[in-house]
Formats: structure tokens, sequence, C-alpha cells
């Protein structure tokens, strides 16, 4: 393999040490730029292979300076994200300008940042899902998956059972909960559930009030491979046959709800 000249965008010279430190075993060559500005100085004086890039940088952000750097070369090198504040809105928005991973700093992981570098080399990204509004062969972005992100879908009658139970059992796992009513982006809804599905870790869908919004939501996160736990109340009418089959967790009031999602989520993270 040949040198890999790397720029690293990133204000804290600890952190770029880090950087260089976890691609050590690497055959490298690396450009440094502590601000947005400079990183753009060296993206249109130099060809480079990777790009690291952190998110909160001085005066320009980093999504910023990946719109202006791709319009100084609009072929771009593969980027890296690697950010120690993973938002779903910044997460999003590095998809669309199609990063190559995004990666949080926060516990920082030196070897899956080195294995990430060698899959952009060998250029192994790839598009494993089908748009279904559009109907092409892949999703028209590359939405990262953000480990601490959990998709919830339930009606909005159920807001007590969301409020009381799912998001504080979710937040005892420092896990962020998303739905599409909290989403206040003036984004086509369609698209914006489709992100968030892509995003997630894994999906929370409560099926006690029948509610065609929640089944699609149940449909898309299936067809997206992810890890669905159906929620019912004891109480309520039997599900829809073609869920009838399917495993869920029963409850009968907050409390219950709790710890089955508990028990869940602990399996789960395992």
């Amino acid at each position: 393999m040949k040198k890999i000249n790397v720029l690293i965008v990133e204000d804290g010279a600890n952190a770029r040490k880090t950087i260089r430190l976890a691609l050590s075993s690497l055959d490298c060559r690396f450009a440094e730029a502590e601000s947005g500005e400079d990183a753009l100085r060296l993206i249109k004086k130099n060809a480079f292979d990777i790009i690291i890039l952190d998110i909160r940088l001085k005066r320009i952000d980093g999504i910023e300076t990946l719109r202006r750097a791709k319009e100084i070369r609009p072929s771009l090198p593969p980027v890296i994200v690697v950010t120690g504040y993973p938002e779903i809105s910044t997460a999003v928005d590095a998809g669309r300008l199609e990063v190559f991973d995004y990666l949080q700093k926060r516990p920082f992981d030196g070897e899956k940042l080195r294995q990430t570098v060698i899959s952009a080399i060998n250029r192994k990204q790839s598009f494993a899902h089908t748009c279904y509004k559009h109907n092409v062969q892949a999703c028209l972005h590359s939405f990262p998956v953000q480990p601490d992100t959990v998709f919830v879908g339930m009606p909005f009658s159920l807001n007590d059972i969301y409020e009381h139970a799912i998001k504080p059992t979710l937040e005892s796992f420092s896990l962020i909960s998303w739905r599409a009513d909290e989403a206040r982006k003036t984004l086509d809804i369609g698209c914006k559930i489709c992100a968030a599905l892509q995003l997630c870790r894994f999906a929370i869908m409560d099926i006690s009030v029948p509610n065609p919004n929640v089944g699609i939501e149940v449909g898309l996160a299936y067809g997206y491979g992810k890890k669905v736990l159906l929620l019912r109340n004891r109480n309520s009418p039997d599900p829809p046959t073609d869920l009838a089959g399917m495993e869920y967790a029963e409850y009968s009031d907050i409390n219950s709800l709790r710890r089955a999602l508990k028990d869940y989520i602990a399996e789960l993270l395992r």
C-alpha cells in the first residue's frame, strides 16, 4: 500500500496527536489544520487520500468546511467525521454531504478509526438500502449509524407513556430518543423518518392504538434490518394480523413498561 496522505482537521493539539497515534501502524503522511479556513487552504493546494474532520471548529464548523471543500474539489476524497458532540442534526448533514463514516470521540476507539481509514482507502463504501420514496436502488444520502439514538414510533395519544416510561428509561442508559413530532426542521416528513430509522441503533414501536403512520414506521424499520421492540398495552385491541406473530412486550402500566424496557435494553446492550 502506498503512503496515505491524511489531512486532520481538528482544533485540539492533543486530539490531533491521538489520531496520529491511532494511525501509526499505517504508512501515513499527515497534514494538520486547526480551523476550517486552514483546512480549505490545504485542500485547495494538495490532494489528500483521507480527510479526518472534527465538527466543532473555530470560526466555521466542520459541516460548513465540508460544504466549501466540495466546492473547491468536487471529487473530494473520503471524509471521516470524528466528533465529541454527536447529534442527529449534524449526522444527517454529514450524511447528505456523503461522509464515509461518522465516529465518536468519547470514548475514542483508535482501532475503529484505523479500520475505517483502511476501508475508506479500499473504497468499500456501499449503499445497502433502497429508497422507497424515489424508487432507486440506494438511498439518496448516506446516513451513518448513531449508536446512542433510538427511534420511537407511537401515536401522539400515548404521550404520557412516552414522557414517563420510554424516554426516561432510554435516558437511564444514556440513549437519546427520537420522535418525528420532536424534529423541528422543516424537512420532507417521509425522508426525515427514513433518515432517522437509518441513523438509529434500534427502534421501539407502540402498537397499542391502531395508527397507519406507526404501521409505516414499523415496516420501514424491519425493511432496514433494524432491531424492533414492539410494545402493546394488555388492554388494547388485538394487534393487526400481520403483526400478531411477531414478538412484543406487553405492559399494563408505566411501571411494568419501565421494567420491560430495562430488561430488553440491558440485554441488547450487553
